[in-house]
């Protein structure tokens, strides 16, 4: 044999050599590909985010609820600035008179994959606005967890029901709709 050729043993190494090279090129494509892919889900979720017209919140459940972040339509809906609202216990924005039901109803409804609930949250100019409220686990991420809130103002749809009901009251006490 002389110098300028080279052993079977030789040759298997730089081959599996040329694979594994071949093999990291592929993968790096891969990751590329991957990323490009997170950035577009990331963009699209940004995107809901930022214009929902519901409200979006996430709350730390190990902290009292705590909010972690809110969309802008928290914001405008309830007037509040971002700085306002982050860490704030969202305990604290709900009316006095919906918070004993809303807890009791948590805790019958532990281990359910979503909660939906109508209530009334404080607006920053001391107002209530009737919210449903849809809520579910979020990732758990220390020992209680999170919670993700989409939020609905409903306070024209609760005064058109309220409306309405007086309405129906009205007829019915004047006797023009043929009762006894």
């Amino acid at each position: 044999m002389s110098d300028q050729r080279k052993t079977k043993a030789e040759l298997l190494k730089e081959l599996q050599a040329a694979r594994d090279r071949i093999a990291e090129l592929e993968g790096a494509g891969d990751s590329a590909c991957q990323a490009d892919k997170a950035a577009e889900a990331q963009a699209r979720y940004r995107l809901v985010w930022d214009t929902a017209a519901d409200m979006i919140t996430w709350h730390d459940a190990s902290d009292g609820y705590a909010l972690v972040a809110a969309n802008p339509a928290v914001m405008a809906t309830l007037g509040y600035s971002e700085e306002e609202l982050r860490g704030a216990n969202a305990l604290d924005f709900i009316h006095p008179e919906d918070l004993a039901p809303l807890l009791a109803r948590r805790a019958d409804d532990v281990g359910e994959d979503h909660v939906a609930v109508q209530l009334r949250l404080r607006k920053k100019d001391g107002t209530y606005a009737w919210v449903e409220v849809v809520t579910r686990p979020g990732p758990t991420e220390g020992s209680g967890g999170s919670i993700l809130c989409i939020t609905r103002d409903i306070t024209e749809r609760k005064r058109t029901e309220d409306a309405l009901r007086l309405y129906e009251m009205a007829v019915e006490a004047s006797g023009l709709c043929g009762g006894d």
